[in-house]
């Protein structure tokens, strides 16, 4: 299943990111799905993708991840079935109108029950329901998507940025905190993820200048290869 290459990916990076000890925190991690696609075609986002697509110039939601806790509640075989990778038998994550075409927008992996997956591991252990997990997950990640940052790599599809021009974008739009938090994920050159590490004022609001917390890893090089949709 070339969808699991995603959530494998995603637990081999997890140890990139570091926060002040004692406090609630959350990963909130966005991809650019060109890039995924790039290595994953036969996955159902990536056979539909197009120039044309939302993801082809937006970062899309990967997920939210709080620091210390997985499969909260989660029943044993649930369980074992994520961690198989078998999402196709996980229980449907139910969302009310608006909230499930928002996640279907703003995530496309849905269509490979990406959504099963996160909220099975790490939406359990947020939110006492998947409508109160991915709606904060979507809030977020519709900030992101009118900041600076993802005009920059919008502009840059199919070529290049400085990386510490995207830094300074996060900066301007958000603060010195959300700079020093933030995690840009390269593989071979090439973009692949945007990371914040977050605490616990994101549940009373949004992505504010003290929302931010913990230090990121800057581990593409200086200049930053941004992948165009076909």
């Amino acid at each position: 299943m070339n969808h699991v290459k995603r959530v494998i990916a995603a637990a081999a990076l997890s140890v990139l990111w570091a926060g002040s000890a004692g406090a609630e925190q959350y990963v909130f991690a966005l991809s650019w799905e060109p890039a995924f696609c790039q290595s994953h075609r036969k996955t159902a986002e990536c056979r539909a993708e197009s120039s044309a697509s939302f993801a082809a110039g937006h970062l899309t939601l990967h997920g939210l991840w709080p620091d210390g806790g997985e499969y909260c509640q989660v029943p044993a075989q649930q369980r074992q079935d994520d961690e198989g990778h078998l999402w196709d038998r996980l229980p449907p994550v139910q969302l009310a109108g608006e909230n499930r075409s928002k996640l279907d927008k703003y995530m496309p992996g849905t269509q490979s029950l990406l959504e099963r997956h996160e909220w099975t591991k790490h939406g359990s252990c947020y939110s006492a329901s998947p409508d109160g997990y991915f709606a904060k997950a979507v809030e977020l990640a519709t900030q992101v998507d009118a900041s600076e940052l993802n005009q920059r790599l919008a502009n840059a599809a199919g070529g290049s940025v400085e990386r510490d021009q995207l830094i300074e974008a996060v900066r301007r739009d958000f603060g010195d905190a959300a700079a020093d938090s933030l995690s840009l994920i390269c593989q071979k050159g090439a973009l692949q993820e945007v990371r914040f590490v977050l605490n616990e004022r994101i549940r009373r609001g949004g992505l504010d200048r003290d929302a931010f917390a913990g230090r990121g890893k800057k581990l593409c090089s200086s200049r930053v290869n941004v992948t165009a949709a076909p």
